[in-house]
């Protein structure tokens, strides 16, 4: 007979061997045990006293746990929907213990259940310095859930739609269904992938503001004017009908309950450069043109509530009040922007982002417009608009499609490999295939996209309505993107809205340390110029990125540009802080992607070396560990104040067994020597069977070694003869964790 024991979960990074102060709880209480759905007994807590368990055969099996969460946390974590725990731990954990059992407490005392995955998700995905700030109030997550499903009753063009039921459930999600318009006036629905719903129209914030109660009438000596929930008010309760309160005698305060009627029965109807007709998209545009002016004044908020109250402001400004007002009207969105080009605008979501601007009344304005002479930046269309049997003017030379013709030498559909000059045109199809400037061999004679053009008028694609020849090409204009960003509300940024507006060219980067090991979480910041002001010489930010836990990030920027770059990291800079590289791409070419290899200044944490030896000799002992990896979490410190997290499932763990006086060197820093050592161990369902012996005590062990901010998930189990222990894994940089196996 042999135990398993004491079975040590031990999450911890390198310490002092005599300080055992990390083994007690600051109360010195212990925790309870739980039984979770498998069946096995589990401890929580912080505390470092086990709970026991004996099978039939008489092992028995005991873990002592020095957990990161607090056991309300562990029960909140526990709580959630399945495909929501992993990142609410890993917020959660990085908490003081105090802020861990307010937010805790907030998703367990929830009389109504299914509020818990929006009140959690923003939980999951906020910065934790804002989580403990003191001008955050948490209930304001409540609140802001209980007004989403508020708006669900009033608006008639949206519903709520829930999958499976909280509290029943392991594993639910709710999203939202829309009553769409094309532009024939035929309607149908549409339901958005949650991840959408969650990130975009749940989330309390948007961009650069923190989700604080706000007194809009009230002014203050920052940008943001915190308030208090009694003095206060949030956006979706402030823009809704709130306004209207304590509104002053001398303005009108239209509120968005008084645009958004019964009435408006659809999202929107399709229609471009239109508010007069336009569903909820229409309705949005004339409330904030009613509500505030263009043209910044003395004081630039960032807070809608305030925006709102001084009454003006510029592109920020009106950015920022559309997409709080898309997100009251439940309606996903998000603000873009071209920043090298001093400018920012709205997308919402329908089927994909889908490009609008309030303030100059543009829905679907893709061809993004900047210099004072009015010319556009040229579009990704690499159509035959005008069927002159050449996409775009002829002006792309580069092969998009990888058919082998560019749109230079003729092809007149870029993005299609199945049309250019050398293939045969397949009658019936509606497409001018062969690039000849007709469709069909120009036999057909109907009216079938509705443009006034039939194929034997010269139609190319009597199928796409804004194809006929008298469309017109896109032009290239004299005035580049330099790349379009956007902001998760995480503050995550990401370049991936740039070839809808820009043809785009790619920046493939790659970090290293001085050692040559790839640095993970590493923020890459592209300069470009402020050209458009006329300052070709004036550095500015364009965009960012962060790597993975390769060390690798692409960005992608606009063409014909010049390009030069900056890396912060946990490992150092380069160049040195307060530098950057200039014109690394001189003049980048359409979908062509630029290698760059970045080398900071200096050297990732150094972690003890891991040397396999063979087990000594002795009754053999049979230890079969299985390690099973989910995916990770990249921290990430950009462009605005905060920590975002980026998922990522490319990660790995070293796994290794170790008798406990070299598990006592390891949380001491040193170099170990173990047994059945599996470095950068990548996760597996088959078991790692190791041949121990039954004289001493030894520990199962992964340790994160490899990464400076990247956080790994996955489960550990350990089985010795025929009982299997198994714990949850979640190791930031230098952490580990072991289970200890003790034979009788």
């Amino acid at each position: 007979m042999r135990r398993i024991l004491p079975l040590l979960l031990i999450a911890c990074q390198a310490e002092d061997p005599e300080d055992t102060s990390a083994a007690t709880s600051a109360t010195g209480t212990t925790p309870s045990a739980t039984t979770s759905p498998s069946g096995t007994t589990s401890s929580t807590g912080t505390s470092s006293t086990g709970t026991s368990a004996t099978t039939p055969a008489g092992t028995q099996i005991a873990r002592v746990s020095a957990s990161a969460l607090t056991e309300l946390a562990e029960e909140a974590v526990a709580a959630a929907p399945a495909w929501l725990r992993d990142d609410l731990a890993v917020s959660l954990a990085e908490l003081q213990t105090v802020t861990q059992d307010d937010l805790a407490s907030l998703i367990l005392d929830l009389d109504e259940p299914w509020l818990i995955d929006e009140v959690a998700f923003p939980i999951a995905h906020m910065d934790p310095t804002v989580l403990e700030d003191g001008s955050f109030y948490p209930e304001i997550l409540i609140e802001n859930a209980q007004l989403i499903y508020e708006r669900d009753a009033d608006l008639a063009y949206v519903e709520l739609v829930e999958s499976g039921e909280a509290g029943v459930d392991d594993d639910w999600t709710t999203t939202t269904r829309y009553q769409i318009e094309d532009t024939e006036g035929n309607r149908t629905e549409r339901t958005i992938d949650p991840e959408i719903y969650y990130w975009y129209l749940v989330h309390p914030r948007m961009e650069d503001e923190s989700p604080y109660y706000i007194d809009g009438w009230e002014s203050c000596d920052s940008s943001q004017c915190p308030s208090t929930p009694e003095d206060g008010s949030t956006w979706r309760e402030f823009l809704w009908e709130g306004a209207l309160d304590e509104c002053p005698d001398d303005r009108e305060c239209p509120v968005l309950a008084d645009y958004l009627t019964s009435d408006v029965e659809v999202l929107w109807k399709q229609r471009a450069y239109d508010d007069s007709d336009n569903g909820a998209i229409g309705a949005i545009i004339q409330w904030e043109k009613a509500s505030i002016s263009f043209g910044a004044g003395d004081e630039r908020p960032v807070q809608p509530n305030r925006i709102y109250a001084v009454g003006c402001g510029n592109c920020g400004e009106w950015a920022d009040m559309a997409t709080a007002a898309a997100r009251t009207a439940l309606i996903p969105g998000h603000n873009v922007g071209a920043r090298a080009n001093d400018h920012t605008w709205n997308e919402f979501w329908d089927d994909g982002w889908q490009q609008w601007e309030p303030v100059n009344t543009y829905v679907l304005h893709w061809t993004y417009y900047a210099d004072e002479n009015g010319d556009y930046y040229r579009t990704n269309d690499l159509r035959d608009n005008d069927c002159d049997g050449i996409a775009d003017d002829g002006t792309d030379t580069s092969d998009s499609d990888g058919d082998g013709w560019s749109v230079a030498e003729g092809d007149c559909d870029d993005t299609s490999a199945d049309i250019s000059p050398a293939a045969e045109e397949e009658d019936g199809n509606k497409i001018d295939d062969d690039c000849d400037g007709t469709a069909d061999s120009g036999f057909g004679i109907s009216d079938s996209d509705g443009d006034g053009y039939t194929m034997s008028d010269g139609d190319c694609n009597d199928a796409d309505a804004s194809v006929h020849p008298g469309a017109d090409d896109p032009q290239r204009s004299s005035n580049i993107c330099f790349g379009i960003t956007d902001s998760r509300p995480d503050t995550l940024i990401g370049t991936s809205r740039t070839p809808d507006y820009a043809n785009p060219s790619y920046l493939q980067f790659t970090v290293i340390d001085q050692n040559e090991r790839p640095v993970d979480g590493a923020v890459v910041t592209v300069i470009g110029n402020w050209s458009v002001y006329g300052y070709p010489d004036k550095p500015n930010w364009a965009s960012e990125g962060a790597t993975d836990s390769n060390g690798q990030v692409t960005i992608t920027v606009g063409e014909g540009n010049p390009y030069g770059f900056l890396v912060s990291s946990p490992a150092g800079y380069d160049p040195e802080q307060g530098y950057y590289y200039g014109d690394i791409v001189t003049d980048s070419e359409a979908y062509v992607t630029y290698e760059i290899v970045s080398q900071v200044d200096g050297a990732m944490t150094p972690q003890p070396s891991i040397t396999e030896v063979a087990p000594p000799e002795g009754e053999p002992l049979q230890i079969t560990a299985t390690l099973t990896l989910s995916g990770g979490r990249v921290a990430v410190d950009g462009a605005y104040a905060g920590v975002a997290r980026m998922a990522t499932e490319d990660v790995h763990l070293d796994l290794f067994v170790v008798d406990v006086d070299n598990h006592a060197l390891l949380e001491a820093g040193g170099d170990v020597s173990a047994i059945g050592a599996r470095p950068d161990f990548a996760g597996s369902e088959e078991g790692v069977l190791v041949e121990a012996t039954a004289d001493r005590d030894w520990m199962v062990v992964v340790a994160n070694t490899d990464y400076a901010a990247t956080t790994v998930l996955g489960e550990l189990s350990v089985e010795v003869d025929g009982v299997i222990v198994t714990e949850a894994v979640r190791l930031g940089p230098g952490e580990h964790l072991a289970l200890g196996v003790t034979p009788e």
